[in-house]
C-alpha cells in the first residue's frame, strides 16, 4: 500500500509540474506559472515559489517580470524602463541585469504561491486518496 501513495503523489507531482510549468513554455499561452529556481529575489520570492504570470503590454517600475533567454527563465523586479529597453534586477542581487528587450518578457506576475501551499496541496491528495482506499477496504 505504500508504494501505491508514493506513486500516486509522485504521479501528481509530475502532471502538476507538467501541466503548470512545461506547457506554458511550450505554447505562448498569455498566462504561465513558473517555480522560482534562485533566491535572487527573497524575501519576496523564495526558492520553489511558484510565479504566476499575465501577458501584457504595460511593464512599470517595480513589476516583477517573467522573461527568458535561450532556455532559462528569470523572475526580477523592472528597475527602469526606457523605451522597449528594460533593465532589472533581483531584490537579493547587488548588481542590476543586463538591459532586455520587451520582446523576450513572458509577462508581469501577478500572483505568488508560496512553496509551503502548493506541496502541502499536493501532499493532502496523497493523503486524501489513501483515506479513501482504507475505507473502501474497510467497507469490503
Amino acid at each position: 500500500m505504500f508504494i501505491r501513495y508514493t506513486l500516486i503523489f509522485g504521479i501528481s507531482v509530475f502532471l502538476f509540474l507538467v501541466f503548470t510549468m512545461i506547457i506554458p513554455r511550450v505554447f505562448s499561452l498569455p498566462y504561465g506559472i513558473y517555480m522560482m529556481k534562485t533566491g535572487s529575489m527573497e524575501p519576496s520570492i523564495k526558492p520553489l515559489d511558484l510565479v504566476v504570470i499575465t501577458k501584457t503590454d504595460d511593464y512599470k517600475v517595480g513589476d516583477i517580470i517573467m522573461f527568458c533567454i535561450y532556455d532559462e527563465c528569470i523572475a526580477h523586479r523592472i528597475i527602469n524602463v526606457d523605451g522597449e529597453i528594460i533593465t532589472t534586477k533581483g531584490d537579493a542581487s547587488p548588481q542590476p541585469d543586463t538591459p532586455i528587450i520587451k520582446d523576450i518578457v513572458r509577462g508581469k506576475a501577478i500572483a505568488v504561491i508560496p512553496r509551503v501551499l502548493w506541496i502541502a496541496i499536493l501532499m493532502s491528495l496523497s493523503i486524501l486518496s489513501a483515506i479513501m482506499d482504507i475505507k473502501r477496504i474497510l467497507n469490503t
